[in-house]
């Protein structure tokens, strides 16, 4: 099976044509992994998929992971590593700039979204390249940034955008999540390429540093990560597959939809082996 990509956006990611990742050899699956790597994040359209071929899948370059802080109303009956995405009940989480699992010692390195369901309207999900974020800096700020930790903590998030029982993270869940430090600057391991490791949901201080010089930093970043040429919006069709690098990718869901439409399809995410 061979392997064609097309470019998606100026800013990120590829079209991957006629690529089943039910049927590949293990070659196939190689070249995938090496197009993730230059284009950052990989869409496949047209596709009937439920969600342990997904995980198949992933398993082939990585090693999924089971998201054991989500509520069990939002799991996936199909699989107990997918976590659904759904406008029946609760919102989604992700309507503020992250990157999967950077609230944990070990975060994701990938996540993968297959959406079976669209509103006919809106309900895009937004994705930025942290590379270029961090490309974009001027030198004398990449070298103020160069070794400085950042704080990433899920209760951050979790007070912005949950209000009573819509959460898709139990209270008593999160209070038990320790906040974790990371380097604002990241080198990703297989590319040797800087991005900048920062979420506006969770990243919520810059250790070592006064209280107004951390605060103007987040502030600043918050703006700098989500600039319009770093990014790309996609518009969900059903049967889309996006796959990315949460290394390099931040994203976030946009709530712009009529929720009485559905739109539903489900999350995975996994580590680099």
């Amino acid at each position: 099976m061979t392997l064609t990509c097309s470019r998606l956006a100026g800013a990120l990611g590829a079209v991957v044509d006629d690529f089943d990742i039910r049927e590949c050899s293990d070659a196939a699956v190689g070249r995938f992994a090496e197009s993730l790597n230059t284009h950052s994040l990989l869409l496949l359209r047209n596709q009937r998929l439920d969600a342990a071929q997904v995980v198949d899948f992933l398993d082939r370059f990585s090693e999924s992971m089971t998201p054991w802080n989500i509520t069990p109303k939002v799991m996936s009956t199909e699989h107990p590593k997918a976590m659904v995405i759904s406008s029946k009940g609760a919102r989604y989480a992700g309507s503020a700039w992250h990157s999967d699992y950077s609230f944990i010692d070990k975060p994701a390195d990938y996540s993968a979204i297959y959406m079976s369901a669209v509103p006919s309207v809106g309900g895009n999900t937004a994705f930025a390249n942290m590379y270029a974020a961090y490309d974009a800096l001027s030198d004398p700020m990449k070298t103020m940034f160069d070794g400085l930790d950042a704080v990433h903590d899920n209760a951050h998030r979790y007070e912005q955008q949950f209000t009573g029982d819509d959460a898709y993270i139990s209270k008593a869940t999160y209070a038990k999540i320790q906040p974790v430090l990371h380097k604002l600057i990241r080198t990703h391991p297989d590319t040797g390429r800087h991005a900048l490791y920062f979420g506006a949901a969770v990243t919520k201080a810059v250790m070592g540093l006064p209280y107004l010089e951390s605060k103007s930093i987040v502030n600043f970043l918050t703006e700098h990560c989500a600039r319009l040429e770093f990014s790309y919006r996609h518009s969900w069709n059903a049967g889309d597959l996006i796959i990315w690098d949460n290394r390099c990718i931040n994203h976030c869901a946009i709530g712009d939809y009529d929720v009485s439409e559905l739109r539903e399809g489900f999350i995975i995410c996994s580590r680099a082996r």
